[in-house]
């Protein structure tokens, strides 16, 4: 997918497309796959408030034309946005229910991101380390770095102690992502270990880690990672060129 690799802002113009198709067309079912994955381009850029604007019309559509599986994968995420455990529980047992394995290491994934904002750190770091399990065993390892990453951040949240054990979940993101060619899930991962790094005073290593993913990236310069990888530099008197 393209946002999950270096072209988010290509993966922005492509799903404003698919969605502009799909109201052309008035096609109940294509409308309502953009309107999901427009709802996964916004929960990937942190855009919560963005998200009602997709869910409300997609909640409608579904009134109209009987789509409660598509609500639900819509549904996750959007209590997500609002900080709705209950609400994300919900939506996910309705799609756990059908039976159907796709995707589901990510939405389980996003429930467990709400539980680890509400505090709930034992129980979001229980479900991140089975969606990680679910998806090495049916191979579903697109958002296997951020699965990592979110191991990392979960454990290092339950036990500012436990550096080692995040550093190796980040140092694993970084190379699961690197092999998929998903630079911006690489670079999320590193500015995770980057974090890390500062506490411990590796001013060093944090320039080595970043200043070379950030570099050559030629879209997507105002997004949150880009902007966050190049913050840490900047507090630390580096400079990276970015094309």
């Amino acid at each position: 997918m393209f946002w999950r690799s270096r072209a988010r802002f290509v993966a922005s113009v492509r799903t404003a497309e698919s969605l502009a198709w799909a109201r052309e067309l008035n096609h109940a079912n294509s409308l309502a796959l953009a309107y999901i994955f427009f709802i996964l381009l916004r929960h990937d850029r942190g855009e919560r408030a963005a998200i009602d604007e997709l869910w409300e019309p997609l909640v409608a559509l579904s009134e109209r034309h009987g789509m409660p599986v598509q609500v639900a994968y819509a549904g996750v995420v959007r209590c997500w946005a609002a900080g709705d455990l209950d609400g994300a529980k919900r939506h996910l047992a309705l799609l756990e229910s059908t039976g159907t394995e796709l995707g589901l290491s990510f939405y389980r994934s996003v429930v467990a991101e709400v539980e680890a904002e509400r505090g709930e750190l034992d129980a979001a770091l229980a479900r991140i380390d089975d969606c990680r399990r679910h998806a090495e065993e049916v191979g579903e390892t697109y958002y296997l770095a951020e699965l990592l990453r979110l191991q990392g951040r979960f454990a290092l949240a339950r036990d500012p102690g436990a550096g080692d054990q995040a550093e190796a979940w980040f140092r694993r993101a970084i190379e699961v992502a690197a092999g998929q060619g998903a630079r911006m899930l690489e670079l999320r991962a590193a500015t995770e270990l980057a974090r890390l790094l500062i506490r411990r005073g590796d001013a060093a290593g944090v320039r080595q880690l970043l200043a070379p993913r950030l570099a050559g990236f030629t879209e997507g310069l105002d997004t949150a990672p880009l902007a966050e990888a190049r913050d840490i530099l900047a507090t630390l008197g580096g400079e990276v060129e970015v094309f």
